[in-house]
């Protein structure tokens, strides 16, 4: 039963969109909270909402770096195929092009601004 219950807490974390973009995201690299917030813009606490399911959900964990909190996608395979199935045919080149120019110190400051 424990398996079960795992797999719907793993589809509730994809059954959102600004979830499953957040797992997108993680998907290129791991990221901050004002990274994701700079990608997405929408409130931090709607991010943190997000992020709170998505890391009971077993699909993301954090690492503390300093005064940073990095968020990264799990390795767990049927997490990792999950995303891929929901990610197919989906053109994220922008995303990718944006995450590449965003860095920490950038987000903080328009954070802060």
């Amino acid at each position: 039963m424990e398996n079960t219950e795992s797999r719907v807490r793993i589809l509730k974390g994809f059954a959102d969109e600004s979830r499953l973009k957040i797992l997108m995201l993680l998907n290129i690299r791991p990221l901050c909270v004002c990274e994701i917030n700079y990608m997405m813009d929408i409130a931090l606490s709607t991010i943190s909402a997000h992020l709170k399911v998505l890391k009971k959900a077993g699909l993301i964990f954090d690492k503390k770096e300093g005064r940073w909190i990095t968020y990264t996608l799990t390795d767990d395979p049927y997490c990792i195929r999950l995303l891929n199935i929901c990610s197919e045919g989906i053109d994220f080149s922008e995303e990718k092009k944006k995450l590449a120019s965003a860095d920490r110190v950038m987000c903080a400051e328009k954070l802060y601004e």
